[in-house]
Protein backbone atom coordinates (compact mmCIF):
# COMPACT_ATOMS: atom_id res chain seq x y z
CA UNK A 1 0.00 0.00 0.00
CA UNK A 2 3.45 2.19 0.57
CA UNK A 3 4.03 2.00 -3.36
CA UNK A 4 0.43 2.98 -3.92
CA UNK A 5 0.41 5.89 -1.78
CA UNK A 6 3.96 7.20 -3.02
CA UNK A 7 2.34 6.66 -6.72
CA UNK A 8 -0.65 8.79 -5.85
CA UNK A 9 2.05 11.57 -4.06
CA UNK A 10 3.99 12.02 -7.13
CA UNK A 11 1.06 11.82 -9.37
CA UNK A 12 -0.41 14.64 -7.38
CA UNK A 13 2.36 16.91 -7.27
CA UNK A 14 3.36 16.83 -10.87
CA UNK A 15 -0.71 18.13 -11.34
CA UNK A 16 -0.98 20.45 -9.14
CA UNK A 17 3.08 21.79 -10.19
CA UNK A 18 2.15 21.84 -13.71
CA UNK A 19 -1.68 23.89 -13.17
CA UNK A 20 -1.22 26.19 -9.93
CA UNK A 21 0.48 29.45 -9.97
CA UNK A 22 -0.31 32.72 -8.29
CA UNK A 23 -2.40 34.07 -11.33
CA UNK A 24 -4.51 30.95 -11.13
CA UNK A 25 -5.22 31.45 -7.30
CA UNK A 26 -5.90 35.05 -8.50
CA UNK A 27 -8.65 34.31 -11.10
CA UNK A 28 -11.09 31.72 -9.30
CA UNK A 29 -14.14 31.54 -11.41
CA UNK A 30 -15.93 28.80 -13.03
CA UNK A 31 -14.98 30.36 -16.91
CA UNK A 32 -11.13 30.01 -16.01
CA UNK A 33 -10.06 27.28 -18.30
CA UNK A 34 -6.71 27.30 -16.51
CA UNK A 35 -8.63 26.18 -13.45
CA UNK A 36 -10.88 23.96 -15.68
CA UNK A 37 -7.85 21.79 -16.63
CA UNK A 38 -6.60 21.22 -12.87
CA UNK A 39 -9.86 19.85 -12.10
CA UNK A 40 -10.13 17.63 -15.19
CA UNK A 41 -6.73 16.34 -14.57
CA UNK A 42 -7.51 15.84 -10.97
CA UNK A 43 -10.64 13.73 -11.96
CA UNK A 44 -8.67 11.80 -14.75
CA UNK A 45 -6.51 10.81 -12.55
CA UNK A 46 -9.13 9.38 -9.80
CA UNK A 47 -7.75 11.54 -6.63
CA UNK A 48 -10.91 12.53 -5.67
CA UNK A 49 -12.10 8.73 -5.28
CA UNK A 50 -8.70 7.51 -3.27
CA UNK A 51 -11.16 6.82 -0.49
CA UNK A 52 -13.90 5.59 -2.51
CA UNK A 53 -15.10 1.94 -2.44
CA UNK A 54 -14.12 -0.01 -5.35
CA UNK A 55 -17.55 -1.06 -6.55
CA UNK A 56 -17.85 3.20 -7.01
CA UNK A 57 -14.55 3.42 -9.08
CA UNK A 58 -12.99 4.13 -6.58
CA UNK A 59 -9.28 3.07 -5.14
CA UNK A 60 -10.67 1.79 -1.83
CA UNK A 61 -7.52 3.36 0.04
CA UNK A 62 -7.57 3.38 3.83
CA UNK A 63 -9.18 7.15 5.47
CA UNK A 64 -6.10 8.05 6.44
CA UNK A 65 -4.13 8.14 3.50
CA UNK A 66 -5.68 11.11 2.17
CA UNK A 67 -3.97 13.14 4.93
CA UNK A 68 -0.62 13.40 3.21
CA UNK A 69 -2.44 14.31 -0.12
CA UNK A 70 -4.39 17.12 1.78
CA UNK A 71 -1.31 18.54 3.24
CA UNK A 72 0.28 19.04 -0.69
CA UNK A 73 -2.96 20.27 -1.17
CA UNK A 74 -2.38 22.83 1.24
CA UNK A 75 0.79 23.62 0.86
CA UNK A 76 0.51 24.27 -2.84
CA UNK A 77 -2.50 26.16 -2.68
CA UNK A 78 -5.04 24.31 -4.44
CA UNK A 79 -7.87 26.72 -5.30
CA UNK A 80 -10.88 24.42 -5.51
CA UNK A 81 -12.79 22.17 -3.58
CA UNK A 82 -10.23 19.48 -3.71
CA UNK A 83 -10.37 18.21 0.04
CA UNK A 84 -13.80 19.16 0.45
CA UNK A 85 -14.96 16.88 -2.89
CA UNK A 86 -12.58 13.89 -1.63
CA UNK A 87 -14.66 13.91 2.06
CA UNK A 88 -17.71 14.25 0.59
CA UNK A 89 -17.11 11.67 -2.11
CA UNK A 90 -15.93 9.45 0.85
CA UNK A 91 -19.15 10.02 2.88
CA UNK A 92 -21.43 8.80 -0.35
CA UNK A 93 -19.65 5.49 -1.00
CA UNK A 94 -19.87 5.07 2.85
CA UNK A 95 -23.43 5.54 2.31
CA UNK A 96 -23.46 3.20 -0.28
CA UNK A 97 -24.07 5.97 -3.13
CA UNK A 98 -22.36 6.43 -6.32
CA UNK A 99 -20.76 9.73 -5.28
CA UNK A 100 -21.66 12.21 -8.11
CA UNK A 101 -18.57 13.58 -10.80
CA UNK A 102 -17.64 17.33 -10.45
CA UNK A 103 -17.13 19.54 -7.28
CA UNK A 104 -18.57 19.16 -4.40
CA UNK A 105 -17.98 21.40 -1.46
CA UNK A 106 -20.04 21.22 2.60
CA UNK A 107 -21.56 23.86 4.53
CA UNK A 108 -21.23 23.28 8.23
CA UNK A 109 -23.79 26.45 8.94
CA UNK A 110 -26.98 26.21 8.58
CA UNK A 111 -29.96 28.29 9.64
CA UNK A 112 -33.96 27.32 9.94
CA UNK A 113 -33.65 23.68 8.10
CA UNK A 114 -36.57 21.99 7.78
CA UNK A 115 -37.51 18.81 6.33
CA UNK A 116 -41.51 18.33 6.00
CA UNK A 117 -43.20 15.80 3.87
CA UNK A 118 -40.34 15.57 1.32
CA UNK A 119 -39.22 19.11 1.01
CA UNK A 120 -36.29 20.85 2.44
CA UNK A 121 -36.35 24.26 3.73
CA UNK A 122 -33.96 26.89 4.97
CA UNK A 123 -30.61 28.59 4.60
CA UNK A 124 -27.16 27.38 4.17
CA UNK A 125 -24.64 29.84 5.29
CA UNK A 126 -20.95 30.19 4.57
CA UNK A 127 -20.37 27.45 1.78
CA UNK A 128 -16.80 27.48 0.34
CA UNK A 129 -16.23 27.35 -3.67
CA UNK A 130 -19.96 27.78 -4.30
CA UNK A 131 -19.17 30.56 -7.02
CA UNK A 132 -17.49 27.00 -8.52
CA UNK A 133 -19.40 24.19 -7.67
CA UNK A 134 -23.38 23.66 -8.00
CA UNK A 135 -23.01 20.64 -5.51
CA UNK A 136 -23.57 20.31 -1.46
CA UNK A 137 -23.72 18.45 0.90
CA UNK A 138 -24.84 19.92 4.36
CA UNK A 139 -25.42 17.30 8.11
CA UNK A 140 -27.84 18.32 10.13
CA UNK A 141 -29.17 16.93 13.28
CA UNK A 142 -32.86 16.28 13.84
CA UNK A 143 -34.54 14.48 16.21
CA UNK A 144 -35.94 11.67 13.90
CA UNK A 145 -33.62 9.96 11.79
CA UNK A 146 -34.14 11.03 8.44
CA UNK A 147 -33.11 9.80 4.84
CA UNK A 148 -32.68 12.93 2.14
CA UNK A 149 -30.59 14.05 -0.95
CA UNK A 150 -32.42 17.30 -2.14
CA UNK A 151 -32.40 19.86 -5.24
CA UNK A 152 -31.73 23.53 -5.22
CA UNK A 153 -31.56 26.13 -7.38
CA UNK A 154 -29.97 29.25 -6.43
CA UNK A 155 -27.86 32.51 -7.62
CA UNK A 156 -26.58 33.74 -4.63
CA UNK A 157 -23.43 32.66 -1.99
CA UNK A 158 -26.17 32.69 1.04
CA UNK A 159 -29.11 31.08 -0.62
CA UNK A 160 -32.21 29.75 0.48
CA UNK A 161 -33.03 26.06 -0.40
CA UNK A 162 -36.52 24.67 -0.76
CA UNK A 163 -36.22 21.65 -2.61
CA UNK A 164 -37.93 18.04 -3.20
CA UNK A 165 -36.34 15.40 -1.94
CA UNK A 166 -34.81 12.91 -4.76
CA UNK A 167 -32.71 10.44 -2.90
CA UNK A 168 -31.88 9.27 0.71
CA UNK A 169 -29.05 9.11 2.75
CA UNK A 170 -29.36 7.97 6.50
CA UNK A 171 -26.79 8.62 9.54
CA UNK A 172 -27.38 7.35 12.86
CA UNK A 173 -29.56 11.08 14.08
CA UNK A 174 -28.04 13.06 11.46
CA UNK A 175 -29.21 13.86 8.32
CA UNK A 176 -26.96 14.40 5.63
CA UNK A 177 -28.72 16.37 2.37
CA UNK A 178 -26.75 16.26 -0.60
CA UNK A 179 -27.60 19.69 -2.70
CA UNK A 180 -27.46 20.06 -6.72
CA UNK A 181 -28.43 23.54 -8.59
CA UNK A 182 -30.35 23.14 -11.51
CA UNK A 183 -28.76 24.21 -14.64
Amino acid sequence: MNNEIDIILETTTKIFSKHITHNLRQNINDNNTSLINLWKDIEEQGLTKIIVKEQFEGSSLPFNSILPVIQISTMMGVPLPFTETIICNYLFSELNISPPNGMITFSVETKNIKILNNKVSGDLLSIPYLNLTDQVIFIIDIPTVCRQIAIYESKTLMFSLVADAAHLLLSQFSCIVFVKKKK
